[in-house]
């Protein structure tokens, strides 16, 4: 029975990917800059982005990425399509990172992975950063960039992090900010202050930008 059940789920899992791709083939992209190849950085989003992150996943397939996914069962399905769209994943307990995953993450960073986190997951209150983009940052003497996505038309989730759904055939506006430079002598909280006011103040220009493109 158990056999029978998990070829089941295996295939329903494969089953909803394909209608997510079928999906994100309506949607496009409006870039008002790239990636790049450089792996010197970690990534940060908002959490309510998430699925829209999965597509500029696919984008990006090349590219190697890492990602914290939660433990719980109901992650499951996430850290399936996740996988299938270049990353590779580490599951974690809720906001504790134990030392195995730790081990984990600095393996694939000697391997060229770049690390991708919300900055307010993953069950933390909405767009309210925390600390762990800069914690990593420090750990592993990595530079922060943060990923803005904003989709012209979309569902909004009455989710914690109030996720956003983009509707079908709308357009994707994403920009990645230039590097946020950790300061070595800055103690915690004062490096988590520069690091939220240059977030609002890179979210405010992505925000001009799509407004004057429009």
């Amino acid at each position: 029975m158990n056999k029978f059940k998990n070829k089941i789920i295996f295939l329903l899992k494969y089953f909803i990917h394909f209608l997510i791709r079928l999906y994100f083939a309506s949607l496009k992209f409006h870039h008002l800059n790239k990636m790049g190849r450089d792996t010197k950085f970690i990534y940060c989003f908002y959490h309510q982005n998430i699925f829209m992150l999965v597509k500029l996943a696919h984008f990006y397939r090349k590219v190697k990425k890492s990602t914290f996914i939660s433990k719980h069962q109901d992650a499951d399905l996430l850290d399936f399509v996740l996988r299938k769209n270049g990353f590779i994943t580490f599951r974690t307990d809720g906001l504790h990172f134990n030392p195995s995953t730790f081990k984990k993450l600095l393996e694939s960073k000697q391997q060229e992975y770049s690390p991708f986190i919300s900055v307010d997951g993953p069950v933390g209150v909405n767009k309210k950063i925390n600390l762990g983009p800069i914690f990593l940052a420090k750990k592993f003497n990595f530079a922060i960039k943060i990923i803005f996505i904003k989709a012209d038309r979309y569902w909004q989730l009455k989710s914690w992090d109030q996720h956003v759904l983009p509707k079908l055939f709308t357009t994707l506006h994403v920009k990645f900010s230039k590097g946020f430079v950790i300061n070595e002598k800055e103690n915690w909280r004062g490096e988590l202050a520069n690091f939220k006011d240059f977030f609002s103040e890179q979210e405010a220009i992505f925000l001009k930008e799509i407004n004057q493109g429009d």
